[in-house]
């Protein structure tokens, strides 16, 4: 069975990327990295909602970028249960599972470290970009992070606001989410030829940021909360952990 990483080694992950300690956020263990050869002074981390492994392999075709970019890159990622959203960046923030940190739903506040504030007790400038909506931009609203929000449920209008902040280099660490392969995934299911067309643009907008990271010194990450199957008849997406497609999610470091 290939292996797999546990949701929980995020947060230890990003600190060690960014030369900081996480003074025991997780118990678990960082991810098996080559950390010198990572720039950790300026990162940016994509998490796009539902886009499971499953769904990478399933639109391969539509997803040019992240296949040339992530060809031997890609870590398997075991989402925490419940499988949400809410669950998963909060597992992802502070290295702990949900018995511990207790968030289910968006409009909870995270009460526990995250490696959010680590960064911020060291000096460093953070940020979080998404529709104003977004449950990322919800559950961190009490941490240092700088929220920058679109008042536009496109990922295109978040990635626009990303490339800004990327160019203005005001940001030690930047979290952007991008929602619309969740929304439409839910809505006309993970494997349909809307979910392909999302799925598109979120590879191109992730190559155009990309490309801006580079020019600007930050290192890119792109990760997911969960995965997302098809469910009566495939018409309609769902994240219950009662799958694979669910819970097995990628961690990619562009080459």
């Amino acid at each position: 069975m290939e292996k797999s990483y546990s949701m929980l080694s995020l947060a230890p992950t990003i600190c060690r990327i960014m030369g900081i300690s996480s003074n025991s956020i997780s118990a678990k263990p960082e991810l098996p990295l080559k950390y010198e050869g990572i720039n950790g002074e300026r990162i940016c981390l994509i998490t796009v909602d539902a886009m499971g492994i499953s769904s990478l392999k399933r639109h391969s075709m539509r997803i040019p970028f992240l296949n040339d970019k992530s060809i031997g890159n890609i870590m398997r990622i075991r989402s925490e249960k419940p499988c949400s959203t809410a669950v998963n960046l909060t597992s992802m923030a502070t290295g702990k599972d949900f018995s511990a940190h207790k968030i289910l739903k968006k409009n909870q506040k995270i009460t526990c470290s995250t490696f959010i504030d680590i960064m911020s007790r060291c000096g460093l400038s953070t940020a979080a970009v998404s529709y104003r909506e977004s449950t990322l931009l919800s559950i961190i609203a009490n941490t240092p992070a700088r929220i920058i929000s679109s008042e536009y449920p496109r990922d295109d209008e978040t990635a626009y606001l990303t490339l800004k902040e990327i160019k203005n280099r005001a940001h030690n660490f930047i979290w952007v989410h991008f929602m619309d392969f969740d929304k439409v995934g839910h809505r006309c299911g993970p494997y349909s030829s809307d979910a392909a067309k999302a799925i598109n643009n979120i590879d191109r907008l992730t190559n155009e940021i990309y490309r801006q990271c580079t020019d600007n010194g930050y290192t890119l990450i792109i990760n997911a909360d969960h995965g997302q199957h098809g469910t009566d008849g495939d018409l309609y997406g769902v994240h219950d952990g009662s799958s694979d497609e669910d819970l097995f999610t990628p961690f990619i470091l562009p080459a």
